[in-house]
């Protein structure tokens, strides 16, 4: 199968070397599971990236695209390291023109995806559609300041100080966001430069255009951040893992570390303060001043990896203080040239980190349970900072928040805290409890799974195949690129936005076109429908609570299934159970026109007694027959909860199912989703076809997998990524009493629509009995969330709470709870509690 072959993936990252090693450790863990994998940088970048393992030379290709000539750019510089801070907007300008180049490449290459940094707006939004490249933003930021920094349009910060307060997308309270003086450092890179293009409008571009996002972070630690940014970007974000740094050249016989390890080895355990601020931090000469004083007064060990300028074009080199080497002779080592990080922060004489807080040293710190003390200088370190200091992980040194000036003393201070005294040993046992979740290599082999497993269903197959040779690539020019890369951008639509101008006039059975484009599948109760405004969106995941006291939730999974196979739609069913397609013989009968007839009657009968409910109707029209019309079946159906579907339905190859029972992991269930969805995948013209899963009981106790609470995340998170590429609906039931409180919650976050069902409370069942509109009512439900499937007129609900009444004992009807009483009610069963217009309540609706 297509789907089966290995891929061939790029990388392009930034000119930064704390971009470059996270790009190029990804590209490690995806060419040691046998895929191709192209890093495309400068020549001068790809000669000082680490050496790589000889046995995944046939994997990892490197390939070289000189970077052009721009005025006023140093001629040797090809990353940050190599110019001063206000140079390096023309280094972005030189990557500008890397476009041409490595379009051509792309062109002759089989490349499958190209993931590419948020520098490079224009591969997504031009080369790719072009091309036929599917392409992947890959963030080294963590989400958090990926949300901070937003998607959403309409953002009105233009102040520095707008900066300094979390973002009004944030749904959560939070202490993450820059400080004045943080945010004054980068403010003009935020603003603009000579590119014409911000970096803020940069990454903007880059996630309206990129077909998915990929973030470095892991579920454990930051997972509702990264459910805001799937949130705000209306993208499949993939978190894989914190890539912590590997070393192929990990012994002992690297010249530059010997004589290094000597000193470190002559020093007591834990006592020796490394001192490291990356490849691009340089403080001013004040900054490094204080610093310098900051640990002579420390009185602790330490050793000082320090960059003087910024590559030769810097004019302003900075100096230590007279004298500061002699007086600390012995005691601390200064060095001016590359060290070997992660080898400094591994030996056991080292306890703690002085930091900038770049996520990459941060990572590197934690795998060694290095404590960590933070002075921030540019870009997004301040996030990283905050984070830290919410958790515990990070002490920052105290500084002036309107120019972030700090003293000696302050630098002394932290550090003795941090590393020394009672009061921080907080920061130290935290980072020690912190290894575990950040170097875990079993769970990021998962996440890279589940991300290559998207790639591969959502590649592009038609594309000729052609094989590479060799290792490095030299390009040394092109060609002008092929005229059809001026093409018109395809336009590019929303996890639920579809560009349906032919599908309006689609007959398929069984779908409804709503507002924004967006189609609706039947949830298999009128009066469910009615509430959310057409039914569940085509690849939304529908999470149901279920109630330990009584098993309404199968009330809603039966209809939602039932309605699927009245319209011959493929489905999926899982089940805890040993005999799933047992089960599918208890599914309730489509009622005839009689029936309704008899429902219709009965609920004219009970308007004398009413005293709860006033009945409109949703969409100021009649309710949907049930009646077939032209030997076809109306987009919603009433169901007999007494007479059992008819088994030549179900007996079909449409219908699969599932037993989860046995199951000692997801993977084989996923899989088998997998597989179903590729059968219906998102088209944007006419709409052959809906899948429905129906998923029952996802952590039973009886499952050999209900204990494994971050795997069932995972599954939800890849089959949730998965139907967003799919025209197919998901149902899932689960009893949040069986999970922690924290990952129910993160549960029922993951859900598009969020409903819960519960039985009546005791002490209202003898009352219900006296009363006639209450005789039927069997349980509650409630609805948490409703898929937002049109954001320039939201629908609004005017109730959540809603009975569940089973009209003569055989059909499932809604009436809502939480509405003023009133007396001669008219209709049958739900009336108006939602809307999908904010200018009339009872206004119809026409979809």
């Amino acid at each position: 199968m297509a789907g089966d072959k290995n891929l061939h993936i790029v990388f392009f990252p930034w000119l930064a070397f704390g971009h470059m090693i996270p790009y190029l450790e990804l590209c490690k863990l995806i060419a040691q599971k046998g895929h191709r994998v192209s890093f495309v940088s400068t020549p001068r970048n790809i000669d000082r990236l680490p050496k790589l393992p000889p046995h995944l030379s046939p994997f990892l290709r490197f390939v070289g695209i000189p970077l052009p000539r721009v005025e006023n750019l140093p001629p040797s510089a090809e990353a940050t390291t190599d110019v001063p801070f206000d140079q390096v907007q023309y280094l972005k300008k030189a990557y500008d023109g890397l476009k041409q180049p490595l379009a051509e490449f792309l062109r002759t290459s089989d490349a499958d995806w190209v993931l590419c940094d948020f520098v490079s707006y224009w591969l997504g939004q031009e080369i790719g559609p072009s091309l036929g490249i599917k392409t992947a933003l890959f963030s080294i930021f963590i989400p958090e300041c990926l949300v901070f920094f937003g998607a959403r349009s309409g953002d009105k910060r233009t102040k520095p100080e707008d900066f300094t307060v979390p973002p009004e997308w944030v749904p959560f309270p939070t202490t993450v966001a820059f400080r004045y003086f943080e945010v004054m450092k980068i403010f003009d890179s935020v603003a603009g430069n000579i590119t014409g293009v911000s970096d803020l409008d940069r990454f903007k571009i880059n996630v309206r255009y990129s077909d998915v996002v990929v973030v470095r972070a892991c579920p454990e630690f930051n997972q509702e951040w990264i459910e805001v940014l799937g949130d705000i970007c209306g993208k499949t974000v993939f978190p894989i893992g914190q890539l912590p740094t590997s070393e192929y050249d990990s012994g002992d016989e690297n010249p530059a570390w010997q004589p290094i390890k000597q000193w470190l080895d002559q020093q007591p355990k834990g006592s020796v303060v490394y001192v490291a601020f990356g490849s691009e931090a340089k403080p001013n000469q004040h900054e490094l001043t204080e610093i310098a004083l900051g640990l002579e007064k420390s009185e602790l060990p330490f050793f000082w990896v320090l960059r003087t300028r910024r590559g030769p074009s810097d004019p302003d080199p900075i100096e230590l203080p007279d004298g500061f080497e002699e007086r600390t002779k012995g005691r601390g080592v200064v060095c001016t040239t590359w060290a070997p990080q992660l080898k400094i922060l591994g030996h056991e004489s080292v306890g703690g980190f002085l930091t900038h807080a770049g996520w990459s040293s941060v990572v590197e710190a934690i795998q060694s349970e290095r404590s960590l003390i933070l002075l921030t200088f540019l870009a997004d370190q301040g996030i990283n900072a905050r984070v830290l200091e919410a958790k515990k992980m990070g002490y920052s040194v105290p500084r002036s928040e309107v120019d972030g000036s700090f003293t000696s003393d302050s630098v002394a201070e932290s550090l003795n805290l941090v590393m020394v005294k009672d009061e921080g040993k907080i920061y130290r046992d935290r980072v020690k409890e912190m290894k575990d979740l950040f170097v875990n290599k079993e769970r990021d082999d998962g996440l890279i799974d589940e991300f290559l497993g998207y790639l591969k269903m959502h590649r592009n197959n038609n594309k000729d195949s052609k094989d590479i040779e060799g290792n490095t690539i030299q390009i040394i020019a092109f060609e002008s690129i092929n005229p059809t890369m001026a093409a018109t951008t395809k336009p590019r639509t929303s996890s639920f936005s579809r560009n349906l101008s032919s599908a309006h006039s689609s007959q398929t059975p069984g779908l409804k076109h709503g507002p924004n484009g967006t189609t609706f599948i039947s949830s298999g109760i009128p009066d469910l429908d009615k509430i959310l405004c057409g039914g569940f969106p085509l690849g939304s995941l529908v999470l149901v609570m279920e109630d330990a006291e009584a098993p309404h939730h199968m009330l809603l999974l039966r209809n939602f299934m039932s309605q699927g196979l009245v319209h011959h739609q493929p489905l999926l069913y899982a089940s805890p159970s040993r005999d799933p397609r047992g089960f599918l013989g208890t599914l309730p009968s489509p009622g005839t026109s009689k029936d309704n007839k008899s429902r219709d009657s009965s609920a004219e009968q009970e308007k004398v007694l009413r005293i709860a409910w006033q009945y409109k109707k949703y969409f100021g029209e009649s309710q949907e027959s049930v009646n077939a019309i032209d030997g076809k079946y109306e987009f919603c159906n009433d169901f007999d909860l007494r007479k059992p579907f008819d088994r030549h339905f179900f007996s079909g190859k449409h219908v699969e199912c599932v037993s989860i029972l046995d199951s000692s992991s997801l993977s084989t269930t996923l899989d088998r989703c997998a597989t179903f969805l590729s059968q219906v995948p998102r088209n944007d013209g006419n709409i052959s076809s809906a899948g429905r899963i129906a998923i029952q009981s996802l952590c039973a106790p009886q499952c050999d997998h209900s204990n494994m609470e971050w795997e069932m995340l995972s599954f939800l998170r890849s089959l949730k990524s998965m139907l967003r590429s799919s025209n197919a609906v998901a149902v899932v039931t689960f009893s949040p009493s069986l999970l922690l409180p924290s990952f129910s919650k993160r549960w029922q976050h993951m859900a598009d629509t969020l409903l819960s069902v519960k039985a009546i409370p005791d002490e209202d069942k003898e009352l219900a009995n006296l009363l006639t509109g209450y005789q039927d009512m069997v349980g509650l439900l409630n609805i948490h969330k409703v898929a937002q499937i049109n954001t320039q007129v939201p629908r609004i609900l005017e109730a959540t709470t809603f009975s569940i009444k089973l009209q003569k004992r055989r059909f499932l009807v809604l009436e809502c709870l939480n509405q003023a009483p009133v007396d001669g009610s008219t209709g049958s069963s739900y009336g108006s509690t939602g809307s999908c217009s904010g200018s009339s309540k009872t206004g119809s609706l026409d979809f």
